[in-house]
């Protein structure tokens, strides 16, 4: 959890411009940090997303069974976004072939209401 207490206000502006969130280990609790009040508000999506295979290995699979339509954004483990897409349908495919193994992170956001919630993946 980030502190205001400990970061001077150029390395705030740079958390906030990198648009934190956070992954709790070990659950499914994950969100970002309000770094105002020092606590952790969890925007998470009112309708369940699947993100499989888990760990993955050349392509990723998200689906939903909304009419919203979600943007997928993969990012690696520094937060720059790798790709991204939009998934208008049931079943989305993201290829990852060119990617290095190693931890990234998905955020999935609705794009209508900006509800949104993130996955850690692995890449083998």
């Amino acid at each position: 959890m980030v502190h205001l207490q400990s970061i001077d206000y150029e390395t705030y502006e740079y958390y906030l411009y990198m648009d934190l969130f956070y992954y709790k280990k070990g659950t499914f609790e994950c969100g970002t940090p309000d770094l105002t009040t020092e606590s952790i508000l969890d925007y998470s999506l009112t309708e369940p997303v699947y993100v499989y295979p888990v760990p993955f290995d050349d392509e990723i699979y998200i689906e939903h069974y909304s009419s919203s339509v979600l943007k997928a954004e993969l990012m690696n483990s520094q937060g720059q976004i790798i790709t991204q897409c939009f998934c208008p349908e049931i079943s989305t495919k993201i290829t990852t072939d060119d990617l290095v193994s190693g931890v990234y992170f998905l955020r999935i956001s609705n794009v209508q209401n900006g509800q949104c919630t993130y996955r850690k993946l692995i890449r083998m």
